[in-house]
């Protein structure tokens, strides 16, 4: 696993540009009072996320056990675990930059209180309870992996309902500043 995590921290950099990239672009156009390009950037932010995710995901996959052998010599059985991981947290990366792109739109809209209350509830309350009911029950390894993947999407979820909460409210406030 400290492998697999080792080569997903790098596919992670990548997801966190994006992440980056939309704080800025949505907090300078918020400061523009320029709406439309707000809805353009999260949304370019979320294109780019899941086709760079998906690209990046699909790489690791496909040359995993290359890439485990880096870090691992002579221990097929580690190999073998490393793209467990590398499976069920690596190919499905792109989720993770939708959270990333969600969590830096509404940070780049004022919100960053709630995006990281809501990134942190959802990720590490999700994970806990999954620990402690549903891996006790299916006693696998990447079941115990699934919680990453699970959890990004719950973030995602979350976060997608906050900004649309919080949308018209937050562009009225745009108009109304001087």
């Amino acid at each position: 696993r400290t492998a697999g995590a080792s080569i997903e921290s790098f596919v992670y950099t990548s997801m966190d540009s994006f992440h980056q990239a939309t704080v800025t672009a949505v907090g300078q156009n918020y400061g523009g009072k320029h709406e439309k390009r707000i809805y353009k950037s999260i949304k370019t932010g979320i294109m780019c996320a899941v086709v760079a995710g998906g690209i990046l995901g699909l790489l690791v996959f496909l040359l995993g056990r290359q890439l485990l052998g880096i870090y691992i010599i002579d221990n097929p059985e580690a190999i073998e675990q490393g793209m467990v991981y590398i499976t069920v947290c690596g190919l499905p990366y792109f989720i993770c930059g939708i959270m990333n792109v969600l969590s830096g739109a509404l940070r780049g809209l004022g919100h960053s209180k709630v995006s990281a209350l809501i990134s942190v509830v959802c990720t590490c309350g999700f994970r806990i309870f999954w620990i402690f009911t549903v891996v006790p029950l299916m006693r696998a390894t990447w079941v115990l992996y699934m919680c990453w993947p699970l959890s990004w999407m719950l973030v995602s979820i979350f976060l997608l309902i906050n900004f649309f909460a919080v949308r018209k409210k937050t562009m009225w406030k745009m108009y109304a500043r001087q």
